[in-house]
């Protein structure tokens, strides 16, 4: 039987819970627990994103990591990368590094208010790291969907975050929105099944 991936109670370390950097540090702390199940068995197997596969999403998620770091010294999006092409061995070590230059970046609370020039929007890191704790969380589901791990989701952080998913993210989708149409799911649905539905995946 395959162990479900739970986060542990000091994953986050001395931040306030209010504090939108502890979700962030919940969701990379989970996603670093899924890449670790990540093996030349299952990197081939396709994720709910039909042109990544598992490595190739274990690669975006370092690259999402990097791209928060680096929003944060004002590198252009167009200069940092939107996915690593890694080997398998490689994503323990590149998802360390990137976590840790992470950390670095957003170690100061100023950063909750500086204005981060994002792809899409400039915004204030407080409103960022709850739009990327998002991201990181539906593609950590991704890949623990494309490798068929089962995780235990911390919903307490999903159901703050989810309502600005909602309202950061239309529920049209037309040109320019980076997101498929929402699919009908229960209203009881968990709270994970929720988030990765606005954002176009089929729970």
């Amino acid at each position: 039987m395959t162990q479900t991936i739970t986060l542990p109670n000091s994953s986050t370390g001395p931040l306030d819970e209010r504090d939108p950097r502890h979700g962030l540090a919940c969701a990379t702390v989970l996603a670093r627990l899924v890449t670790q199940r990540v093996t030349p068995e299952n990197a081939t197997m396709i994720s709910p994103c039909p042109e990544w596969d598992a490595r190739s999403v274990a690669g975006h998620i370092i690259a999402v990591l990097d791209r928060l770091a680096g929003f944060t010294h004002g590198i252009p999006a167009e200069d940092l990368p939107f996915l690593h092409d890694l080997r398998v061995d490689q994503l323990e070590t590149q998802f360390d590094r990137a976590a840790h230059a992470l950390q670095e970046a957003w170690s100061s609370s100023s950063v909750l208010s500086q204005m981060l020039v994002l792809p899409f929007a400039t915004l204030p890191g407080s409103v960022a790291a709850r739009f990327y704790t998002s991201e990181l969380l539906v593609h950590t589901w991704d890949l623990a969907t494309a490798i068929q791990v089962p995780v235990q989701w911390p919903d307490d952080l999903i159901l703050q975050i989810l309502p600005g998913a909602r309202a950061g993210i239309p529920l049209e989708r037309g040109p320019g929105i980076p997101f498929g149409p929402v699919p009908t799911i229960p209203d009881n649905a968990p709270p994970i099944a929720q988030l990765v539905a606005w954002l176009g995946r089929r729970p």
